[in-house]
């Protein structure tokens, strides 16, 4: 008993079709086809699909915690603190997420026109700041709308008050 396979069992040369203009594929197995992905020229006319503007930050982000994938709306993010090789993302109603993604990496998604830089391991919601405080030795204290506080470096104060008093002439 033989298992071997003749030539003859199994065609694998493909003449190409008229309207393929692939000749290098004569002689070949014909590759799969791929599924059509759901684009907006294939979208139904009910469904709208945002039109994402180069540069600009999402309003829901992926994130994975555990084993999990989480979608998180960003403006429910009050802070985001780095925790040696993890980052724990504070939200509004009080959920801390935990998962492993530099913070630098996460400050680009987030934005930087709607995300301060406060410390180096550290990024705050600009919409969620509710009062600034100046401490003893050039630092200022930061109140979160939840409640929380937290301290921003000296070397980055500066910055700080220029993007928060920008921010303030802006809504006015």
């Amino acid at each position: 008993m033989s298992y071997r396979r003749d030539s003859i069992d199994t065609p694998v040369i493909r003449q190409p079709a008229p309207s393929d203009p692939r000749p290098e594929l004569l002689g070949r197995i014909a590759p799969m086809s791929q599924p059509a992905r759901f684009t907006r020229e294939l979208a139904p006319p009910s469904i709208t699909i945002p039109t994402p503007v180069a540069g600009s930050p999402a309003e829901v982000i992926l994130i994975k915690s555990g084993f999990r994938q989480i979608a998180m709306r960003v403006p429910e993010i009050v802070y985001v603190e780095a925790a040696r090789n993890y980052v724990r993302i504070h939200q509004e109603n009080g959920v801390v997420l935990k998962t492993r993604v530099p913070i630098d990496r996460l400050a680009q998604h987030l934005g930087t026109e709607r995300f301060l830089r406060i410390h180096r391991g550290r990024l705050v919601n600009m919409e969620r700041i509710r009062s600034v405080r100046s401490l003893a030795g050039g630092r200022l204290q930061l109140t979160m709308s939840e409640g929380s506080t937290t301290v921003v470096a000296r070397d980055r104060r500066r910055a700080v008050i220029a993007r928060i008093s920008s921010a303030a002439e802006r809504r006015a």
